[in-house]
């Protein structure tokens, strides 16, 4: 139990909020809250991907699923993950980066035994592999994990700019779902707190205020797009 309480009230915390008795010292509290949101926003993430998963594998289609966009996002979350190892950053602050990407390989894995590509697994889990432990053992050229970290950038912008377009285009949210769609933008907020109280890096900051500012238009399209969705729905049935 005192570890629990050392994680959300470490160091000088632990001291003033259960030996001093500052129930209410706002940098405590501020630090109790980052820890507490950024623990919610890797447990959430823990299942984010069963869901797809589940209907791969009871509906054995993969209709849909594109290998380049699962790549992309593979790549996307990996690149985040060995910059923030690389900085040093707590597992806190980037774990729910580290869980995707493990999902994301489980979809790639499935898409390639469905479609009959079975030969290229194991090549590319031990391409993968390695490109991973290269840029984590410490022998990638100085600057390489915040090079790939600034290309994590653009890709995320260029995937939610593309949703944005298909809904205004179609004039309607089709198959997107809401819930999805709001809790990455929740997640968006949590994480944009986390890492200006427990990190400060810029780069991170600009990646999760970039995601959080087209998140919010999505979410948005939602409201505005609600009614037609909504008949189109009712057509459908």
């Amino acid at each position: 139990m005192d570890a629990l309480f050392s994680y959300f009230f470490p160091g000088d915390c632990y001291v003033k909020v259960f030996q001093e008795y500052q129930f209410f010292n706002r940098e405590c509290l501020t630090i109790a809250l980052s820890r507490w949101l950024s623990l919610s926003v890797i447990l959430g993430a823990l299942g984010v991907k069963f869901p797809q998963i589940y209907k791969i594998v009871k509906n054995y289609s993969t209709e849909s699923i594109s290998y380049l966009a699962c790549i992309l996002e593979l790549g996307a979350v990996t690149f985040s993950s060995t910059y923030n190892y690389e900085k040093g950053f707590p597992f806190s602050t980037w774990g729910e980066s580290f869980f995707i990407s493990v999902q994301v390989l489980i979809i790639l894995i499935l898409m390639a035994v469905i479609r009959q590509h079975v030969l290229i697994i194991a090549p590319f889990l031990i391409a993968y592999s390695a490109g991973v432990w290269f840029l984590v053992s410490g022998l990638a050229p100085g600057g390489l994990n915040t090079t790939l970290q600034a290309i994590v950038i653009p890709l995320m912008l260029a995937s939610r700019l593309t949703t944005v377009l298909t809904v205004y285009n179609n004039g309607s949210t089709g198959q997107l779902s809401f819930i999805t769609a709001f809790l990455n933008f929740i997640g968006n907020i949590a994480r944009v707190f986390t890492t200006i109280q427990e990190t400060g890096d810029l780069l991170l900051m600009a990646t999760f205020i970039s995601s959080l500012t087209l998140n919010s238009i999505i979410v948005l399209q939602f409201l505005w797009y609600w009614n037609a969705t909504a008949k189109q729905s009712r057509k459908r049935d």
